[in-house]
């Protein structure tokens, strides 16, 4: 039997804890998140991310994490133990990295809920900042959201 994308997003739903990005800027805010990994594309990175995030695009993810992979991400992999929470641009991406990550052996996974996107209409900082306020440091900083041509949040993205 194949699966289609939106089951296999369903089927690790059921084994992925997901969070809001107000729970995940709590969980940072008192250290209680070890790694937040963002596996979206590198141009979606470059454009803007969580502050504090690393990245690891979706496509490379489990050499990333694997320790006798030469070119592993010293932050990830090895490191089972972590608390990690995976994003990405709308959530379903990052729900099928957790359950790969819990796959390889991390017993702490989570995803964030709605992606990079919710976090934005949140109000959440992000960086490079998106607004003055952001620069400064406000919370929510924006009284408009912060959408520039071409980008990743005024362009559907498949998830």
């Amino acid at each position: 039997m194949s699966l289609k994308r939106g089951q296999m997003i369903a089927e690790a739903r059921k084994s992925i804890a997901e969070l809001s990005p107000a729970k995940v800027k709590a969980l940072l805010d008192c250290r209680e998140i070890d790694l937040i990994l963002d596996i979206r594309e590198a141009n979606e990175w470059a454009e803007a991310h969580i502050p504090g995030s690393v990245h690891a695009a979706r496509g490379r993810l489990e050499w990333l994490a694997d320790p006798s992979y030469e070119n592993n991400m010293s932050e990830l992999a090895g490191h089972c133990e972590k608390r990690i929470v995976v994003y990405c641009n709308g959530g379903g991406r990052a729900l099928l990295a957790a359950q790969t990550l819990q796959r390889m052996g991390f017993s702490h996974v989570a995803s964030m809920a709605g992606g990079y996107r919710r976090w934005k209409e949140t109000g959440l900082p992000s960086h490079p900042p998106t607004c003055l306020g952001d620069q400064v440091g406000l919370s929510g900083g924006c009284d408009r959201p912060a959408l520039a041509s071409g980008s990743a949040a005024s362009s559907p993205r498949e998830e």
